[in-house]
């Protein structure tokens, strides 16, 4: 197990926070020993140390340990972004990651697909991003690197062929 730092960035769409939600929200994440910071335009964005064999691993336990503290504390929005590294490297030597992540249904609307053709691209398309993380189960990508696979994905239009069309009934 390696420790790995994770700052994640949440969006509440609520002008200056209030601070008691912040206290609690504090206090929810005492065990991963974060440190938050808030903006007066609704940021609010947690440290963590997380323990995990691996990054996405740590960023998958954050976003839970997260998302409770921010539904306990009562804090709305979306976690728009993601920062990871190895919590034993100097923030000056960090390969820091940061990135917002996205599920399978944005992803979908960004090649114009069904959230299930996504699903099967992640499975089956050879270039397609491994995942970055996971939140309840579900893979999260990163957005740069889906970005990346919508210009050199070339999406054909049409039935495969062998493919017969389903019988009207």
């Amino acid at each position: 197990m390696i420790d790995w730092t994770v700052e994640l960035h949440r969006e509440t769409g609520q002008a200056d926070p209030d601070q008691d939600a912040l206290d609690t929200y504090l206090a929810a994440l005492a065990a991963h020993h974060a440190a938050v910071s808030a903006t007066p335009q609704g940021r609010v964005s947690p440290r963590l140390t997380i323990s995990a064999a691996d990054a996405a691993s740590a960023v998958g336990v954050a976003i839970e340990a997260e998302e409770a503290a921010a539904t306990t504390a009562d804090i709305g929005g979306v976690v728009t972004a993601v920062v990871v590294a190895d919590a034993n490297t100097p923030d000056g030597e960090a390969n820091w990651v940061r990135t917002p992540l996205l599920s399978l249904s944005e992803i979908g609307e960004m090649l114009g697909v069904s959230r299930q053709r996504a699903s099967q691209l992640a499975h089956d398309h050879p270039q397609f991003p491994h995942q970055a993380a996971s939140y309840s189960g579900r893979p999260l990508y990163e957005a740069a690197a889906i970005e990346a696979f919508a210009d050199v994905w070339h999406r054909k239009t049409g039935r495969p062929a062998g493919k017969p069309a389903p019988l009207a009934e």
